[in-house]
């Protein structure tokens, strides 16, 4: 009886982990060079949709991994907090900063909390999480956008992850 598709690439993936914790020295650096080469030649040869498909995979993935060993992460995150606090002032500041300079006199925040109060009530109500999303990112090579709400929209997180901080021409309208 032949393997599913599935079996197959988790024998496979079983005896490669087997063979590469055999190598040692030099041979495992050859290993991992080729390795290297092979996927860069993979990703050169992937349409722009198979490399979109493997971004979002390995978000998910990445998600995924995050939900199941999250203690592991708050608590690795706690370590350098505490290690490097000067940097982590830094950060934060940086993040207060961004937001407050995106965040101009005219923008009514009431409107801005009931962006994110339904955020929450749809992922209560429906099951998964949903984000807010900036339109026009705050943070984009060619334009930064504003938080105030006409800017903010509610949308599933796997299309969020998808977007990241790229700028949608489609969502803003005729310019004319």
């Amino acid at each position: 009886m032949a393997l599913s598709k599935e079996k197959r690439l988790m024998a496979q993936r079983e005896r490669m982990k087997k063979h590469r914790a055999a190598l040692s020295g030099p041979a495992l650096a050859l290993y991992l060079s080729k390795k290297r080469e092979y996927m860069r030649l993979k990703r050169t040869a992937m349409s722009h949709d198979e490399r979109l498909l493997c971004r979002v995979r390995h978000r998910i993935f990445a998600r995924e991994s995050y939900a199941r060993h999250a203690e592991r992460y708050r608590e690795r995150s706690r370590l350098w907090c505490h290690e490097h606090p000067s940097e982590n002032r830094a950060k934060r500041a940086r993040r207060v900063a961004r937001l407050l300079r995106a965040t101009p006199l005219w923008g009514n925040r009431f409107f801005v909390d009931e962006i994110y109060d339904l955020a929450q009530f749809r992922t209560r109500a429906l099951g998964f999480p949903w984000h807010v999303d900036h339109i026009i990112p705050l943070r984009n090579p060619l334009v930064c956008g504003l938080h105030v709400e006409n800017n903010l929209r509610v949308i599933p997180w796997q299309e969020n992850l998808c977007k990241s901080n790229r700028l949608e021409v489609a969502l803003l309208g005729n310019t004319r």
